[in-house]
């Protein structure tokens, strides 16, 4: 049982934070990566491709590898290493089985898992991952070919290759933004109700509160007992002037 319980739990998202269900961003975009490499390793090695095998099967190494770096506590570097890791599999793809084969789909996903897993504060991380993914999308069109040089790929399967990339881009990318904008709403959610909690604290308080700007002594806002105090009949007529008139 408790091997059971160790391995279904790595495969675990959900997260319980402030009593709400949260998605553990980075641990989803992880497996959702596995999932991916080990079905595109099975059809590389259906179809006979040695390159591509060897990169999508190195590509599953690498996703549980990230995982137990992040499960470690490195956590930017689990970031960082994982958008550079996509980036290069989407460059050598591309270069193993030519731009037609849609491998540059890839660069797209880059983009948005960056966006899903990188916190809000890192924005220099999140400006260096867009510029380094559309730096390495322009150098993929300008050098790799237009078909595969190193293996045989016929032109049914380039069609199949081209439309399950893009299907499989736009199937991920769809997912990580529903999580995002649900993420997003119990966050929203949680701030609205906390606010709602604090304007009635303030404004029922038998006190007369000025909130000040301090930089420049200028009232931002008041509570309704300061309206009372000084016979203003709205927040209009107190704010935006100096503390020292009051």
């Amino acid at each position: 049982r408790f091997v059971i319980k160790n391995i279904t739990g790595w495969f675990c998202v959900v997260i319980q934070k402030e009593g709400q269900r949260h998605i553990n961003r980075f641990r989803l975009a992880q497996l959702i990566l596995l999932f991916v490499f080990l079905v595109t390793t099975a059809a590389n090695y259906l179809a006979a491709l040695p390159y591509s095998f060897a990169l999508t099967a190195a590509g599953i190494l690498y996703a549980i590898g990230l995982r137990v770096t992040y499960d470690q506590g490195y956590l930017k570097i689990s970031r960082i290493l994982l958008s550079s890791f996509l980036n290069i599999t989407a460059f050598l793809l591309c270069y193993v089985e030519g731009i037609s084969s849609g491998a540059y789909f890839f660069y797209f996903l880059v983009v948005i898992i960056a966006s899903f897993i990188s916190n809000k504060e890192e924005y220099l991380e999140l400006r260096l991952i867009y510029v380094l993914t559309f730096v390495s999308l322009a150098i993929t069109f300008v050098v790799c070919p237009q078909d595969s040089t190193l293996q045989v790929i016929k032109l049914e399967d380039r069609q199949i290759n081209l439309y399950i990339n893009a299907v499989v881009s736009f199937i991920i990318a769809g997912m990580l933004s529903y999580h995002m904008m649900k993420d997003n709403f119990l966050k929203e959610k949680s701030l609205i109700s906390s606010q709602r909690y604090l304007d009635s604290v303030y404004n029922t308080s038998l006190d007369a509160v000025f909130i000040i700007d301090v930089k420049n002594g200028l009232v931002t806002d008041c509570n309704t007992q300061s309206l009372a105090l000084f016979g203003a009949a709205s927040k209009s007529e107190l704010t935006g002037k100096k503390i020292e008139n009051y």
